[in-house]
């Protein structure tokens, strides 16, 4: 009996091992087309980021993630979430019946997205603004390295805004 409890935890072990390998390398990028998406949520809500392949159909959004209130992270788009390299981002504050649609960019290659959140004290969303900037990189730098470039303040204010 206590052989068969050891031998249903090692499965299960495994089980959970599997799956971890195997959603790990969705959530670091292992599209190479992915684009980082670096979200400054300068909002005092939680706010939930998805992607929007179709502005006609809502239910096709795809979850990139969660970005706690006042923080900021660089988040990974796949290229199936960017139909034609074109990002809409749908936002929704958690708590709220709040939701935002971004208007749709082009992001080209070598450039990365940018997301600056804001909210007034209800949760709207509307000053929110979605733009892209240049990916500076070293030579030969890989895709993680570029991450880390947006991540360190690439996007540098929105269009139109002094720091």
């Amino acid at each position: 009996m206590r052989v068969s409890a050891r031998i249903a935890a090692f499965g299960l072990s495994i089980v959970v091992v599997a799956v971890g390998v195997s959603c790990g390398p969705l959530r670091r990028g292992a599209d190479q087309d992915a684009v980082p998406l670096v979200v400054r949520n300068r909002s005092s809500f939680d706010v939930i980021v998805y992607a929007l392949p179709s502005r006609a159909v809502p239910e096709s959004r795809i979850r990139l993630g969660r970005v706690p209130a006042l923080s900021e992270d660089t988040l990974l788009v796949s290229s199936s979430a960017m139909p034609r390299r074109l990002l809409t981002v749908y936002l929704r504050a958690a708590a709220t019946p709040h939701e935002w649609i971004s208007q749709e960019v082009a992001v080209s290659p070598g450039t990365a997205a940018c997301l600056d959140i804001q909210a007034d004290p209800s949760g709207r969303l509307t000053r929110s603004f979605l733009y892209t900037a240049p990916i500076i990189t070293a030579e030969g730098a890989a895709d993680e390295r570029q991450v880390l470039l947006a991540e360190a303040g690439m996007c540098g204010p929105p269009p139109g805004e002094e720091r």
